[in-house]
């Protein structure tokens, strides 16, 4: 072996000896903590100034070959609290071997900066409610598919609940929109078109036409059993001396 080749083999166990060693080094603490920054607060349910107050990183070789013994990346974790309610957050970050950040940091709990609130109903049925709920969760954690199978699963539980047969779905959104508006019964029809695909087709809908469905749904069930309800309850109070 020549010189030059010995040069580069010393040179090359350095390098795998110095990974090594900064794996096995264990979890360390920057000198400074970062700026405080904007996180959106799932108990403010707003953006709101975060402090750190805690940082700690440690290397990791990701699997191993034969030139630099494996790809070094740093894995750090901080932990953020809010300065309006100091509900903590924690962020896992990466880091390369030169220090900069390997793709944006991920948040646990994660963001709910999207997230659809369920709606308080206390007038619906005990059976819609639950489909309604899981519904509204599923879009929440991101599936789409099943979310728009609920939408689905919503319309066909209204229907049996006012007693509306037919031979499918579109027969029975058919009978129910006689006693609603029209533009009400096409919206309906195409949340059942909406369902339909994702049921029998496997077809991944957007999260804004599920997001628009979602609230269609509540202003539909608010209409049929809030509001009515509510009509209920003033017509009794009304009647009473």
């Amino acid at each position: 072996m020549s010189d030059t080749e010995d040069s580069i083999e010393a040179l090359h166990q350095h390098v795998v000896a110095s990974r090594r060693r900064a794996r096995d080094a264990g979890p360390k603490s920057p000198r400074k903590l970062p700026p405080d920054r904007h996180i959106f607060c799932n108990s403010c349910r707003r953006d709101t100034t975060h402090r750190c107050k805690a940082d700690y990183f440690s290397p990791h070789l990701i699997g191993e070959d034969q030139y630099l013994g494996g790809i070094l990346l740093v894995v750090g974790h901080r932990l953020w609290l809010c300065a309006g309610c100091h509900t903590g957050t924690m962020e896992r970050y990466l880091l390369d071997d030169e220090g900069m950040p390997n793709g944006p940091g991920k948040l646990f709990p994660p963001s709910e900066r999207e997230h659809i609130a369920c709606a308080d109903f206390t007038a619906l049925p005990a059976a819609i409610r639950r489909v309604f709920e899981e519904t509204v969760a599923a879009f929440n954690h991101g599936q789409w598919i099943l979310c728009a199978t609920g939408v689905r699963m919503l319309i066909e539980g209204v229907c049996a609940d006012r007693g509306i047969t037919g031979r499918n779905l579109q027969a029975k959104i058919d009978a129910l929109s006689k006693a609603l508006p029209e533009q009400v019964g096409a919206g309906l029809h195409r949340l059942r078109y909406l369902g339909n695909k994702s049921a029998h087709e496997c077809r991944v809908p957007t999260s804004e036409d599920l997001r628009l469905g979602l609230g269609f749904c509540h202003d539909l069930l608010t209409a049929l059993y809030e509001l009515s309800e509510k009509s209920r309850r003033l017509t009794t109070h009304r009647n009473q001396p």
